[in-house]
């Protein structure tokens, strides 16, 4: 049975599996909760769409160059982006979630239409027509790497593990870090008794109440 984030994204893993995995995090109160875990995969959710975005600002902006490179930028940095997703080696730097975090606050209406008006400011017609090229392959390049690394997982493992389901491993392994959670160990950093440990139920049960449509 799957579960769903604050903001309705999907996560197709095993309620008990994951809330389990959380309910360690959030340590009784003394580390990050479900909710700070599941905000943290959304944001992480947006590395592609910010630095194809960055990437194509850059043109824009910076570098004065044709706006056709604008295509060839933003295809780049969202490609840049999806490969630090699906890759289980990559450093993530604090300051960069941070700003994740706060880009996940903006609404996705304003996340589109803004930076597609600035370019517009900037460049006229012609550059918002390479900015929506850019953007479309972009996602087409996205949505072909994770299907490459998803099959890749599944004749590995067994499990299907889309590009929601990476994103909500690696805000577990932040989390858990910023929380002093060793997750490769049975037991948490911290000195309270197991007894007194979070059951995924009571985790689960805190989050549905905070998020009613998850």
């Amino acid at each position: 049975m799957s579960f769903k984030t604050p903001r309705g994204r999907q996560i197709d893993i095993p309620i008990e599996e994951a809330f389990t995995l959380m309910a360690r995090i959030g340590n009784r109160g003394q580390g990050k909760d479900a909710h700070y875990v599941l905000r943290t995969c959304e944001a992480l959710d947006n590395i592609p769409e910010v630095i194809a975005y960055a990437a194509g600002f850059c043109v824009v902006f910076l570098a004065n160059w044709e706006p056709w490179v604008i295509v060839a930028a933003m295809s780049a940095g969202g490609l840049l982006g999806i490969t630090l997703l699906t890759s289980w080696t990559y450093f993530v730097i604090p300051v960069l979630v941070s700003l994740l975090r706060f880009y996940n606050y903006v609404p996705e209406l304003i996340r589109i239409f803004l930076p597609m008006g600035v370019v517009f400011w900037g460049l006229g017609w012609v550059g918002l027509l390479f900015w929506i090229l850019g953007f479309f392959i972009g996602a087409l390049l996205n949505v072909t790497v994770i299907s490459v690394a998803s099959r890749r997982t599944y004749r590995e493992t067994g499990r299907v593990l889309g590009r929601a389901e990476r994103c909500f491993a690696r805000a577990c392994q932040i989390c858990a870090r910023q929380s002093g959670v060793n997750l490769q160990d049975e037991t948490t950093t911290s000195d309270a008794d197991s007894d007194e440990s979070l059951s995924w139920e009571e985790c689960w049960e805190a989050y549905r109440e905070r998020n009613p449509e998850s």
